[in-house]
């Protein structure tokens, strides 16, 4: 079919290739094809019989499509590519031959497969997006199992899973499990039967701005806990055991607080014809300031005339008894110091910003808008 130029606008005909015969349809422009509907039949071969369609659309100066519609031997798909010289394809839409589900690809500039949403393997009628970098390698997949649960895991530079996400499989319980580098498990987070939630790891840590690490609690060599940081604050502060003979019962001693930081180090002496000089650890010096160091006595003997202090250092003190005393018994000491560094404790504080209140500011100052190139 032709215009009054001659210019022909519809052709209709049968041809022959290699896949056998050819019926086509082409519609036509003043420059080139811009419609491609084939119907291409290969011949028998023995028992098997393929035959194959195709619509095309194409743009005003290049031959290639930049959406085909047709069938290979899976079923049936959709391609949309560019309108480069050289097209690539962007998005290809298919159908699987026998297992009876969908997939929709994305792909990216270099022709990698960048996000795939198609159905899981082992888990017929549910749903699974993969997102892939530019190598091919899944580093995020999301998916639903036959357990009735949404999962989702995060992969590493070595493929493996270091982020995973899911449902415990007996109730609507979340859990969060992370590894490290060998992919193994070293923390995680989860809500129990009772409705309690846990973290677990070896080892959690605190880190600054400067990447220095400010607090931790970690599970030592000896298989005990341990925290360390720079200040622990709470209403109060304990310590718990089982009690030694009622089984359903638990001993909780609190802790003595008072307005500074200090050590102490305590134990018993004896007066010899009412002297005495009591060493204290070596350690002991190392931890305690003199200045503000004071020294406790009991005297462990009915007759004493009672015991002063007569020299006192961050390494001994000397014990005298009182009015010219020549006692010989034995006495009670404790020594208390503020420890070295934490001389300026501070009793009054202003209140700190609270947590709530600052994670509104972060959010408010800092929300920011990402556009998401999409295909349209």
């Amino acid at each position: 079919m032709y215009d009054d130029n001659g210019d022909r606008l519809v052709s209709l005909g049968m041809g022959r290739s290699g896949f056998g015969r050819n019926n086509m349809l082409h519609l036509f422009n003043e420059d080139s094809i811009f419609f491609d509907l084939r119907y291409l039949s290969v011949l028998k071969e023995t028992s098997m019989k393929l035959r194959k369609g195709a619509i095309g659309l194409y743009d005003l100066t290049e031959f290639s499509p930049y959406a085909l519609l047709d069938k290979d031997e899976n079923g049936g798909r959709l391609t949309l590519s560019n309108l480069d010289a050289s097209p690539k394809e962007f998005l290809k839409l298919t159908t699987g031959k026998d297992e009876g589900y969908g997939s929709l690809g994305l792909f990216g500039e270099n022709g990698s497969l960048n996000i795939l949403a198609t159905e899981p393997v082992g888990a017929k009628n549910h749903g699974a997006l993969s997102i892939i970098n530019h190598e091919g390698e899944p580093k995020v997949r999301l998916f639903s199992t036959n357990e009735g649960n949404g999962e989702i895991d995060i992969r590493g530079a070595n493929g493996n899973n270091n982020i995973y996400m899911s449902i415990t499989a007996d109730a609507n319980r979340p859990y969060l499990h992370l590894a490290n580098t060998d992919g193994k498990g070293r923390a995680g987070v989860l809500i129990d039967g009772n409705n309690k939630g846990y973290m677990f790891s070896e080892k959690f840590a605190l880190i600054d701005t400067s990447n220095t690490e400010v607090a931790k609690i970690f599970i030592n060599g000896s298989g005990d806990s341990e925290v360390n940081a720079h200040t622990i604050s709470a209403t109060v502060k304990s310590f718990k055991m089982d009690h030694p003979s009622q089984a359903d019962k638990e001993i909780w001693y609190a802790s003595i607080e008072g307005p500074e930081a200090a050590a102490y180090v305590r134990g018993t002496g004896t007066l010899s014809n009412g002297n005495a000089t009591i060493h204290l650890p070596d350690y002991f010096s190392e931890i305690v300031e003199l200045k503000g160091m004071t020294v406790l006595l009991t005297p462990l003997s009915g007759t004493s005339k009672g015991m002063a202090v007569t020299s006192k250092n961050v390494d001994q003190f000397t014990v005298v008894e009182l009015l010219d005393g020549i006692g010989s018994y034995q006495f009670d000491w404790e020594v208390k110091g503020v420890r070295s560094g934490l001389e300026n404790f501070k009793v009054v504080r202003d209140k700190p910003r609270r947590l709530k209140n600052n994670i509104q500011n972060i959010l408010q100052k800092g929300n920011t808008v990402y556009e998401q190139k999409r295909i349209m």
